[in-house]
């Protein structure tokens, strides 16, 4: 069986999840979870036919099993132990199937490379021109879908996860459309990016975009000073994350004062008052894996939709903190805080020690760095489709920046 016969299976799974990922989000984000199984199932069978086992995945895989071990053993002292439990063997099946596929990755032969940058840039490009065409419609898919009579802020609405998706799956894109079609491309895929997304809601992505955009040029010339940056900028997050109770206060007189307060961002932060007050209550343990959503049952606080108005009652803590360093130190506490801690910054360093050439170092940051943004103002981090989008992005990067010489190629 000839290299290009045995990675069939391989080729076509990550060829399609990186097709598919952002025209997905755009439509149903929710199926990205099924997407990354789907690819992982024919992961199996390329290892089956091919008789391999996968790789094991060093020490990320270590980290990764440690905070499944970690978030089941949570159960323990858990507010809700079935709730721990049961979320702990969903981390465990997405973090099986991102290893099976992160393995295979490792393996592809040069056709393979080939054949996943073309569908990426395809894909990308296909879904960046169907958000694009909603906003030109008034999200007329949406609304057609939803029955929302024409309602385009509803309507765009629903392209509110794809955003975060695009501002992440940009970052790799680069590569393949700089590879190709040059700087100049590339940084137009960019630019077109930035604008679509200013046509949503959300800031959170536009906030990401701009943040990795300055990662991106700082590791192109200093590729170890940006990875320091983005590790001390995570220390002071993780570290600051229990004590934010004690300036949200001051916070959020300091953005009254000076014109910026509006209800979603005074809301945010009444939530990650009320969150890191619990952290507080419980710091070395935390009170349980995916208990967020338990611990605000019933919680009011009080915030005004402007300056001037009276606050009115909105819930403590909706689900989740909308903020990952929050929530893990919330859930998990300080073991498990320093796991996951540990698993962003081990895949940083790993960046780092690879030989890759500056643009491709530089877009492997960016996107890590585009990432940890949009989780530490957004979505829950256990959310099923969210990290399915983390894992499918990180290891279509590997494929993007492997050497080739180092590939199935040989065999």
């Amino acid at each position: 069986m000839s290299a290009t016969t045995r990675h069939i299976p391989a080729t076509a799974a990550l060829a399609a999840a990186a097709f598919l990922l952002l025209p997905v989000s755009a439509v149903q984000p929710l199926w990205i979870a099924i997407l990354a199984a789907l690819a992982s199932l024919a992961g199996v069978a390329d290892l089956v036919l091919s008789r391999r086992w996968p790789r094991t995945g060093g020490l990320l895989a270590g980290l990764m099993a440690a905070i499944v071990l970690w978030g089941a053993l949570s159960a323990i002292w858990s507010i809700d132990p079935d709730r721990a439990l049961d979320q702990a063997l969903r981390l465990a099946f997405i973090g099986g199937c991102a290893f099976v596929l992160l393995s295979l990755a490792q393996d592809l032969d040069e056709t393979g490379h080939r054949r996943v940058e073309t569908f990426l840039m395809a894909g990308f490009a296909l879904g960046i021109a169907f958000v694009a065409f909603e906003i030109l419609t008034g999200g007329l898919f949406h609304g057609a879908r939803h029955d929302f009579e024409k309602d385009p802020v509803k309507n765009l609405f629903f392209l509110n996860r794809a955003s975060s998706v695009a501002a992440i799956a940009v970052w790799a894109a680069v590569i393949p459309i700089w590879r190709r079609l040059g700087a100049a491309v590339a940084l137009g895929a960019v630019v077109v990016t930035f604008i679509a997304l200013k046509g949503l809601q959300p800031d959170t992505s536009l906030l990401a975009m701009i943040v990795a955009g300055a990662i991106f040029a700082v590791a192109w010339f200093a590729p170890r000073i940006a990875a320091g940056l983005m590790i001390a900028g995570l220390g002071v997050i993780t570290v600051g994350a229990p004590f934010l109770f004690r300036i949200t206060s001051w916070l959020t007189q300091t953005l009254t004062d000076l014109g910026l307060a509006e209800f979603s961002l005074s809301h945010r932060l009444a939530i990650w008052h009320f969150a890191s007050q619990r952290v507080d209550a419980r710091p070395l343990f935390g009170w349980g894996l995916d208990t967020s959503r338990d611990i605000g049952s019933g919680a009011v606080v009080g915030v005004k939709d402007a300056p001037g108005l009276s606050a009115r009652g909105v819930e403590a803590l909706p689900l989740h903190p909308h903020n990952a360093t929050l929530q893990i130190w919330l859930e998990l506490g300080l073991v498990g805080t320093a796991l996951v801690t540990a698993l962003v910054v081990v895949a940083i360093l790993a960046i780092i020690a690879r030989g890759q050439a500056p643009m491709e170092r530089a877009a492997a940051l960016a996107m890590t760095a585009s990432a940890l943004v949009i989780a530490e103002l957004s979505f829950g981090i256990w959310q099923g489709w969210w990290l399915s989008t983390l894992w499918l992005l990180a290891i279509v990067m590997v494929v993007l920046v492997a050497p080739r010489d180092q590939t199935g190629a040989a065999g």
